[in-house]
């Protein structure tokens, strides 16, 4: 919005005679320039630093009328009347006083007045509980850094896009899904605020996503798996814990989604699991996962008739960290989380056993883009090391492969 201010020499002609001054231009404010006239070089170029420095500090605000300059328009005020010439100077002045501090007085818009920081507290309110914890401690994190980047106190009319990739660009410091994420809450924000009528404008919307290089999909073998359900079973809190790597990995279904399922929402008969709202409140229709007879065998030992299927919400992220101690099958695991860590295990080694794609995006809720699965599970794991991933049972089973 705002710019170095730029002095140039103007001259004009009235009356057959030529009139020199400088026009100051500070950029322009919803369409409107901000420009100022004097009539010599260094009038100008002292107004134009003095500007420069307030609307840096201050954004729009400055252009709001001081006491002093308030008292000179009711002075002109007194002239132009005299002169029957006064009704526009007249309307401004009396708009100044009855909105204190002029805004509305120049055509400024609510998106010029409200200040970042209140902005992103409303948006904060906003946010339904219905959505996962981890979901909401993602959002959380990347307000308080866009918060401490833009500054609190910036008008949010005055966010230029030259800003916000600069924003996102020192967030992400170099990380390109770092940059997506953060770009992704930034615009989800802006687009709120427009719905609202909080702001005007998206100063997103131009932005490209980075391009993120390709990353083959970590999973576990039968081996890992078996020694994590081991770990799982002689847990204090088993009852807790083993539904969220049943379901995660024999399922495939997601550690948000985990969190909002209900042991109602397994349904033994029709050997189903019904995944309600798996992108949150404003998300899509429910899926269904099938309960394997693997899943099944499992998960029967811990049945509920009622109630959360991972009891406290909060206690998975500290379970969920000890799987990274176990050895990952591709060197590019590092970064991966545990809950991604057991939905690509379950895809790998579904498309393993079964050799079908569509059955296999299906299952993962790909629907509408079965390039996913078929580009990133496509051969990972051997039938032989799928066949025994899905023999494991639980101990004293009459299956064959107990754990």
């Amino acid at each position: 919005m705002f710019k170095k201010p730029k002095v140039t020499k103007r001259i004009r002609k009235g009356k057959g005679v030529n009139y020199t001054d400088y026009c100051i231009n500070l950029g322009s404010s919803n369409g409107r320039r901000i420009k100022y006239f004097r009539k010599t070089k260094e009038e100008a170029e002292s107004l134009a630093k003095e500007m420069y420095i307030r609307l840096k500090r201050q954004g729009v605000r400055a252009l709001s009328l001081t006491n002093e300059q308030l008292t000179d328009s009711a002075t002109a005020i007194s002239i132009l009347r005299d002169a029957g010439c006064w009704d526009t100077l007249t309307k401004i002045a009396k708009e100044h006083v009855l909105k204190q501090d002029g805004m509305k007085a120049f055509g400024v818009s609510d998106d010029d007045i409200i200040s970042f920081g209140t902005f992103v507290d409303s948006y904060r309110s906003s946010i339904p509980d219905s959505l996962s914890i981890s979901y909401r401690r993602g959002l959380t994190f990347y307000l308080r850094r866009l918060e401490v980047m833009v500054g609190r106190d910036a008008p949010c009319g005055s966010i230029t896009p030259d800003e916000m990739s600069d924003v996102l660009e020192r967030i992400s410091n170099g990380n390109p899904t770092t940059f997506n994420n953060a770009k992704s809450v930034a615009s989800t924000l802006f687009l709120w605020g427009i719905k609202k009528e909080m702001v005007s404008k998206n100063p997103l919307a131009k932005i490209d996503k980075k391009k993120v290089a390709y990353r083959e999909p970590s999973f576990l073998k039968a081996g890992c798996v078996s020694e994590i359900l081991k770990e799982g079973m002689t847990a204090y809190n088993s009852e807790m814990y083993m539904p969220w790597l049943i379901l995660g990995f024999f399922c495939g279904i997601r550690s948000a989604e985990i969190t909002r399922l209900r042991w109602e929402d397994v349904r033994w008969e029709d050997c189903v699991v019904r995944v309600a709202k798996p992108k949150g409140e404003q998300g899509t229709k429910p899926r269904y996962v099938t309960l394997n007879e693997t899943a099944k065998a499992w998960l029967s030992i811990y049945k509920k008739d009622n109630g959360l299927v991972g009891g406290s919400q909060g206690r998975f992220g500290e379970w969920r960290r000890s799987l990274k101690s176990y050895h990952r099958i591709t060197e590019a695991t590092e970064k991966d989380g545990a809950g991604n860590i057991m939905r690509h295990t379950f895809c790998t080694m579904h498309f393993g056993m079964y050799k079908d794609i569509m059955k296999t995006a299906t299952e993962m809720g790909h629907y509408e883009n079965v390039s996913t699965t078929l580009g990133h599970y496509r051969s990972l794991a051997t039938t032989r090391e799928a066949e025994e991933f899905w023999a494991l049972r639980p101990p004293n089973s009459d299956d064959a492969g107990t754990v």
